[in-house]
């Protein structure tokens, strides 16, 4: 075998490897996620809704590990995802997966949907009222201003189980 031949068979080891580890990586994050949506609604199931709860619940992280995605139409009607960082009864701040350029305050968006590990919401009217970037990550702030009172409540349901959820130790 000559040496170009060798070394053509070393960078083909190499980069298949780095696909291979690519891949087993996206498996780990996509079942570590799963485990802890899992761990969640295990955690909804074994303890029943207070409602005196949500009296300490202000504003609440969610943790890189849970999957709670905002997802609404632009006004194009192209379907447009943001993954949720935090959540209050008055709005949410988000990381967007789609490009802010054509972006602009205020913004308004009609009928979007929120999928929690446990449940999902729709609320009627959310107003932008916050752009910018913290920690490397684009964040758009929303506030909440249409809420049906059926979904007012799964939203309060997801906030008081995902609060006492963290207060264990997940």
């Amino acid at each position: 075998m000559s040496q170009t031949t060798g070394a053509m068979v070393f960078l083909v080891l190499i980069v298949m490897l780095s696909i291979l580890a690519g891949w087993g990586y996206r498996v780990f994050e996509r079942r570590k996620k799963m485990s802890v949506s899992r761990q969640f609604k295990d955690f909804q199931a074994e303890h029943p809704h207070v409602v005196a709860d949500m009296r300490t619940v202000p504003r609440i992280g969610i943790p890189e590990t849970m999957d709670v995605v905002l997802t609404f139409r632009d006004a194009r009607q192209r379907e447009r995802r943001a993954v949720v960082i935090d959540i209050s009864m008055n709005g949410m701040a988000s990381e967007p997966r789609f490009s802010l350029r054509r972006v602009r305050l205020p913004l308004i968006l009609e009928d979007a949907r929120v999928q929690t590990p446990i449940n999902h919401f729709h609320i009627r009217r959310l107003k932008m009222v916050r752009m910018g970037r913290a920690t490397n990550q684009k964040v758009l702030g929303f506030a909440f201003e249409d809420v049906e009172a059926e979904q007012f409540e799964e939203l309060k349901s997801f906030m008081t189980y995902l609060n006492r959820f963290l207060a264990h130790g997940h």
